[in-house]
């Protein structure tokens, strides 16, 4: 009867798939990027996975065990989607204070801030499906 009742109750498979594209989206990118670039533009001995590897882990880890948490209907998917927001808001002021040292460029932040937009709007939907009880 357990499995009937988690059978009918819906899967956000639209913010699961966003965590999931996260967390992994980055590798197709960087074969897409190394793909389009100059062949001047000297890759050297970097991978796909160069991010996973330092602090990046982190966010990533953070996506991917959102994406998992939402499939299972976890309600602790909460708490790394928070954490998302976190990084990415930090990530902005980098960009901010780069932008104010003259380094960075408009089009970054302003994507930054769409992002952060996207990935606030998710926890907050999060939030909003944990108090309705469809994650548990």
């Amino acid at each position: 009867m357990v499995i009937a009742e988690r059978a009918t109750r819906p899967i956000p498979w639209l913010s699961a798939l966003c965590y999931a594209v996260a967390a992994f989206g980055g590798i197709p990118l960087y074969f897409w990027l190394r793909s389009q670039s100059d062949p001047s533009v000297d890759w050297g001995n970097s991978s796909p996975l160069d991010p996973y590897l330092g602090t990046g882990l982190l966010y990533y880890g953070a996506a991917g065990g959102c994406a998992w948490l939402l499939v299972k209907l976890d309600a602790r998917a909460v708490w790394p989607a928070w954490f998302i927001v976190l990084w990415v808001a930090l990530r902005q002021v980098a960009l901010v204070r780069q932008l104010i040292a003259g380094t960075g460029t408009g089009r970054s932040a302003l994507a930054g801030l769409a992002v952060l937009a996207l990935f606030a709007a998710l926890a907050l939907h999060l939030r909003k499906l944990k108090r309705a009880g469809v994650l548990h």
